[in-house]
C-alpha cells in the first residue's frame, strides 16, 4: 500500500513536472509569436507610410498634368477662335466656303462656277472634296450603327 502511495506521488510529481514544462514551452512560444506580430505590424506601418507618400507624389503629378491640360485647352480654344475669325476675313476663302456649302446641298459644278465666280478646275476640286466628305460621313454613320 505504501508502495502504491509512493508510486502515485511519483506519478503525480512527474505529471506536474510535465505540465510545468508544457506551460513554460507555451509561454515561450506565445512570447515569440507576440514579437513576430509586433514586427509584422511595424513592417505594415512602414509599408503604409511609403505607399501613402508615393500616392501623394502621384496625385500631385496628376494634378499638375491636369492643370497643364486645362491651360493647353484654353490656348487651343483661343487659337481656334482666331483661326475662324481669320477665315471669315478672307474674301477668297469665303467664296470657297460658299461653294462647298452649295455643293453639299446638291448643286452641280456648273451652277457653283457661275454663282461663286470660280474657274472650272476650282469648282471640280470643290466638288470632289464635297463628295469625299459625303463618303466619309456615310462611312462614319455606318460604323456607328454597326
Amino acid at each position: 500500500m505504501i508502495d502504491n502511495i509512493l508510486q502515485s506521488i511519483q506519478t503525480s510529481d512527474l505529471l506536474i513536472g510535465l505540465c510545468l514544462v508544457l506551460i513554460f514551452m507555451l509561454t515561450f512560444q506565445c512570447a515569440q509569436l507576440k514579437k513576430r506580430i509586433e514586427s509584422l505590424n511595424n513592417s505594415l506601418a512602414q509599408s503604409e507610410a511609403t505607399q501613402s507618400s508615393a500616392l501623394k507624389v502621384v496625385n500631385q503629378g496628376a494634378m499638375g498634368v491636369g492643370q497643364r491640360l486645362l491651360k493647353i485647352d484654353k490656348k487651343l480654344n483661343v487659337v481656334l477662335k482666331q483661326q475662324s475669325q481669320l477665315e471669315l476675313k478672307d474674301p477668297e476663302n469665303l467664296n470657297y466656303q460658299h461653294a462647298m456649302s452649295m455643293m453639299q446641298t446638291g448643286l452641280d459644278a456648273e451652277k457653283v462656277m457661275k454663282t461663286c465666280g470660280l474657274a472650272k478646275g476650282e469648282a471640280e476640286l470643290i466638288e470632289s472634296l464635297s463628295n469625299k466628305r459625303k463618303q466619309d460621313t456615310l462611312i462614319q454613320e455606318l460604323n456607328t450603327t454597326i
